[in-house]
């Protein structure tokens, strides 16, 4: 007969086998209840911070209005390529019709009255100090501290493009709106259709395989779209 001791230990050891299988169980149970509810968080915090920055923008446009009485040109046919960096920086004026050069007050962009037409669907930016003593208001900047991530530049012949960006960039997965990048601009329209007379200003984000739309006429519930 073995010594009572050796049978103890053989017990003990199998009991603690068994003891280690039961928590590894219980962990993987909690890990895959716990997941969809981290996604969760994640997905209402990335939100939150998108809606913050709409409304950033959303404000310094209203500022616009208020201090031009209009507000900044939009370019219909394609939202996303609009000229809000330039309309909301301000700018200064050089050269002489029909090649006027547009360079941003933080001397980080500049753009030329063709390129306007061509990438913004507008023939100028407006709110700019024009040079040659012309009587017109200063620009003003309204754009403060712009961050690296709430901007995309890109380079069109001598020009130097930069548009407004949200800071959630665009999936390589889903396509891509600026071709080359997963930069993903701002959309604008004056008089839109969810906000007549105003300015519609959305943006998509992806999370968790689906497009959620972020606008200033619905910044509490995003809309879920397809494209």
């Amino acid at each position: 007969m073995k010594p009572p001791t050796q049978h103890s230990s053989r017990r003990k050891a199998a009991f603690t086998l068994i003891e280690l299988l039961v928590v590894i169980s219980v962990i993987a149970i909690l890990a895959a209840l716990l997941f969809p509810a981290g996604a969760a968080i994640k997905r209402k915090a990335t939100i939150s911070k998108v809606q913050a920055q709409l409304q950033q923008v959303a404000e310094l446009i209203e500022r616009y209005r208020v201090r031009f009485g209009y507000l900044p040109p939009d370019h219909p046919a394609v939202p996303a390529r609009n000229s809000l960096y330039f309309e909301l920086m301000g700018s200064t004026r050089e050269g002489a019709a029909p090649a006027f050069n547009y360079t941003s007050l933080d001397g980080a962009a500049r753009v030329s009255e063709g390129v306007c037409q061509s990438d913004f669907g507008v023939g100028a930016i407006l709110n700019c100090t024009k040079s040659g003593g012309e009587e017109a208001r200063p620009a003003e900047q309204f754009l403060k501290q712009l961050r690296p991530e709430q901007f995309y530049e890109y380079a069109n012949g001598g020009s130097t493009v930069r548009l407004l960006t949200c800071s959630v960039p665009w999936p390589a997965a889903a396509g891509q709106i600026i071709a080359g990048t997963q930069a993903n601009p701002w959309r604008y329209l004056k008089n839109g259709t969810n906000n007549p007379g105003g300015f519609d200003l959305w943006v998509d984000v992806v999370l968790g395989g689906k497009t959620n739309r972020i606008g200033n006429w619905n910044s509490g519930v995003p809309e879920i779209v397809s494209y």
